[in-house]
């Protein structure tokens, strides 16, 4: 069995074939496993970042892989930071055996000072007795949209059937109303274009400021959703009023579900709900395509809760070396990330965020 870290692009393009194919034929692909989605990253933050993916090969094989970086702080995360919603390794048996391997292997490599997965599918059960500090627990929640196989079956609640009932109609009071969905690139720069806009004026109206304005953030996404879109991978689907643009959904076309990865509306319609109007219209795309889940991915956002019917867990799993400072900073990031500190903080960084741009006139 052979391990090692790939530290350069070069070396990683070389065997992006062999580890896309192992990725795909996961029983639930992950889009964010991709060698597109991990080199798109890195062509985009490798000032900042270094490639380290550990891979394990036996007999000529690659069995296992975990793309990681080293950040400027020495901290091994995974390559995509809040844009990966599932930052997990590639196996092709038991995840638990070779997470175990690779345990093992890093408390060699002295250049790291901690390791993080933020937001995994797994629940890391180690067995392996290590020399480090292991913590792990749930820091959020996914959600997940069950499609039934007859759209007869399908009925989201009475509160949901009303918002869709009421948007329809209002929009058809104001003229045309169109769902395109699409996956070629000859419309892929108008639609992102317009994607960005509406971005910047819904966290406008929040007194917030979208991530996409930050331009390494804007062309780090407009390239890779043009890399997806170029190898059939990209799930493009809008709706239009009379012509005009008013509601996005960027996802990936990977694996059995219907990816809910980047969205958003013009908030001039708020009052007619143009969000719930468009998780509509994708629940009946997933449905036609005969897909079996709509993942809406983690982030408490109360629409999230009204449309799922399956709520599962995502862990976070940190390690550290035994070292003195790590046994009093172990425990205060573990409890800074748990899932209702991290509601606490986020609803305080936001007050606090209003203040200040308020005080300072931003907008």
């Amino acid at each position: 069995m052979d391990l090692y870290w790939i530290e350069s692009v070069k070396e990683f393009q070389e065997i992006s074939h062999t580890w896309d194919e192992l990725v795909l034929k996961q029983s639930s692909p992950n889009p964010f496993l991709l060698s597109d989605f991990i080199l798109t990253w890195n062509r985009h933050y490798q000032n900042t970042h270094k490639l380290k993916i550990f891979v394990v090969f036996e007999n000529g094989k690659l069995i296992f892989g975990l793309p990681l970086c080293l950040d400027r702080k020495e901290r091994l995360i995974y390559p995509g930071g809040i844009a990966a919603n599932y930052p997990e390794p590639l196996v092709t048996s038991k995840v638990k055996v070779f997470f175990d391997i690779f345990i093992k292997f890093l408390i060699e490599d002295k250049n790291w000072r901690s390791f993080h997965l933020d937001r995994s599918r797994y629940d890391f059960d180690l067995t392996a007795k290590v020399s480090c500090l292991v913590q792990k627990y749930i820091s959020d929640y996914t959600y997940l949209i069950t499609i039934p196989q007859s759209p007869l079956e399908f009925k989201p609640s009475k509160k949901l059937q009303y918002y869709v009932r009421r948007g329809l109609h209002e929009f058809k009071n104001l003229g045309s109303l169109e769902f395109v969905s699409e996956s070629n690139s000859e419309n892929f720069h108008e639609i992102y274009k317009r994607y960005v806009e509406l971005c910047h004026q819904v966290f406008l109206e929040k007194i917030q400021r979208s991530a996409f304005d930050d331009p390494t953030y804007q062309n780090y996404f407009q390239d890779l959703l043009l890399q997806f879109c170029k190898v059939g991978r990209l799930d493009m689907n809008y709706i239009k009023l009379n012509q005009a643009v008013i509601a996005i959904h960027f996802g990936y076309n990977v694996g059995l579900d219907l990816n809910y990865v980047l969205t958003t509306y013009d908030p001039k319609y708020s009052k007619f709900n143009p969000g719930h109007l468009l998780i509509f219209y994708l629940c009946q795309l997933a449905q036609k395509r005969q897909q079996a889940h709509i993942d809406l991915f983690t982030g408490e956002h109360y629409y999230k809760r009204q449309w799922s019917d399956k709520k599962l867990p995502i862990w976070r799993l940190s390690i550290y070396p035994k070292i003195a400072r790590n046994y009093f900073y172990a425990p205060l990031n573990h409890y800074r990330h748990t899932y209702f500190m991290r509601q606490k903080i986020s609803k305080l960084r936001s007050k606090c965020a209003k203040i200040y741009l308020r005080a300072h006139k931003v907008f």
